[in-house]
């Protein structure tokens, strides 16, 4: 099981460095996974001081040139150069604040992948397209136009966000969950036979619903405002036991 917290555009440093050291001395089960994916400016630090323990760290995302004249950008070979293991793409708050493409999502994809780094494809409907039939289309289309024809790692990681229930304290009901992480696999595992898929699910995920998510298809969480709490995280981790 993967359980990534994503930390969004929160914590100073210091407010970081303490809460890695807290995070460090937690107790994770052998078959689950913890990464932590900080602001860019924090990712030095975090990693240095979880360096050596069983919490990797990511970044929140990137841009696909590895370098060159965009000022305010962080390329995946910097990332690599810092020892990142994950890096979240397609996330909707890029697509709806930042007006990326699923074409700016595949050409990150590509780039990580040749340095190493995994990317975390995040896909998921608004509540619009969902009351209108429309979940599974977008959900295929987001799919086919990141990760049609491109050379798959043995593993890959997809992360299934309701755009409806990111921060809005509403989740999911385990039905709906199953039900798309379901199709998820069904479409990437047709696009990639030799490859297995990681489906985490996102979205107002807490200690409270957590153990009720861990159903069939949901292969770990990726955790917003959760995570932002060791103590509510790793209640997270515990659900996970």
């Amino acid at each position: 099981m993967v359980i990534l917290g994503n930390w969004k555009m929160n914590m100073v440093v210091s407010n970081a460095i303490a809460f890695s050291k807290r995070l460090r001395e937690i107790d994770i089960p052998e078959d689950v996974e913890i990464g932590v994916l900080p602001s860019y400016v924090y990712l030095s630090e975090v990693a240095n001081i979880l360096e050596g323990s069983r919490i990797s760290v990511g970044a929140q995302d990137c841009y696909y040139e590895d370098q060159g004249a965009f000022t305010g950008e962080v390329s995946p070979l910097q990332l690599k150069d810092l020892g990142m293991k994950w890096c979240l793409v397609g996330h909707s708050e890029r697509r709806q604040m930042f007006y990326e493409t699923d074409e700016d999502t595949r050409r990150k994809v590509v780039s990580l992948m040749r340095h190493g780094i995994n990317p975390v494809l995040c896909v998921g409907e608004t509540l619009a397209q969902r009351e209108a039939g429309r979940m599974f289309g977008i959900i295929s289309s987001q799919l086919f136009r990141s990760l049609e024809r491109l050379k798959l790692n043995d593993e890959f990681t997809i992360a299934y966000e309701p755009i409806w229930a990111i921060g809005t304290g509403i989740t999911a009901k385990p039905k709906q969950v199953e039900e798309a992480t379901s199709v998820i696999r069904q479409i990437a595992e047709r696009m990639h036979r030799n490859t297995r898929f990681n489906v985490l699910y996102g979205g107002s995920v807490n200690e409270d619903n957590a153990k009720n998510l861990i159903i069939n298809g949901v292969d770990g969480f990726l955790v917003g405002g959760a995570s932002l709490s060791v103590i509510r995280f790793s209640k997270i981790i515990d659900s996970a036991r």
